[in-house]
């Protein structure tokens, strides 16, 4: 009896099976969307928390950096290099010992190498500040110091000296710190040649020179008393892209 009554049982008609299976399609279309919807805003919002750690690290790295170079003391100094169609590159120099010293001897317009009378805090790798009056200071590598005790010490330079230099300029021993963007993405804190990653999100780096005032001092960065960093990133959403930015703003201190 029982086996007669399943033989019996009718089933589903191709009609029910097709609406069920077209039901069942439509809840894991959206399972499936509503599932990429959420990855793809976990992962912006991942990417978006990574850039704006970055932001705080180079944050606190420029402003040291910044201000270290802008204690008055002789040798200090800042370079940026401003670029149009590329990112911009600033290099930041700093005489920490506050050493300085004169030349033994005046060396010819490409000379390689030179004699000073103390060459105390020059190292090989690092740079020299060289003041020379009435004319821009300029900053040179140091390949190797040859310290002599019992006399001059000799500088030997990475290029040729290319500077007409007199017997009243004053050199300095200077650490050379770099701040640049390396391809495609990545802050990168050079410091005599030592490379330390910053911020492998950020890919946009403009530095913006001003006066006290807030006015945009252009191509006149020596003349800078505000200097303001903007460094930014692209988020990959679907086919297109967004961009966060953030700005960093550091006064030098002995900026006029």
């Amino acid at each position: 009896m029982k086996i007669r009554n399943v033989l019996n049982c009718n089933g589903f008609s191709m009609v029910e099976i097709t609406v069920g299976l077209f039901i069942s399609s439509i809840l894991l279309t959206s399972a499936y969307k509503a599932n990429q919807f959420f990855t793809k805003g976990t992962m912006h919002e991942t990417a978006k928390a990574s850039f704006q750690k970055d932001i705080i690290i180079v944050s606190d790295f420029l402003t040291k950096d910044i201000r270290m170079s802008g204690l008055n003391l002789p040798g200090n100094g800042i370079r940026i290099t401003l670029n149009n169609n590329a990112n911009d590159q600033m290099e930041i120099y700093t005489n920490d010992s506050g050493h300085m010293t004169l030349l033994e001897a005046v060396p010819g317009y490409s000379d390689k190498k030179f004699r000073v009378k103390d060459g105390s805090g020059m190292h090989s790798g690092h740079w020299l500040c060289l003041n020379i009056p009435s004319t821009d200071t300029v900053y040179r590598q140091i390949l190797r110091v040859g310290m002599n005790a019992n006399g001059a010490d000799t500088i030997y330079l990475y290029q040729n000296l290319a500077l007409n230099l007199s017997s009243a300029t004053r050199i300095y021993p200077a650490k050379r710190v770099t701040y640049s963007i390396t391809n495609p993405r990545g802050l990168v804190r050079s410091m005599n040649g030592t490379n330390t990653p910053l911020g492998n999100s950020i890919e946009t780096l403009e530095i913006v020179p001003k006066s006290l005032t807030g006015t945009v001092l252009g191509n006149m960065g020596k003349q800078a008393a505000v200097l303001q960093v903007y460094i930014a990133s692209r988020l990959k959403s679907g086919n297109s892209y967004s961009i966060i930015s953030d700005s960093v703003e550091v006064n030098i201190r002995n900026g006029t």
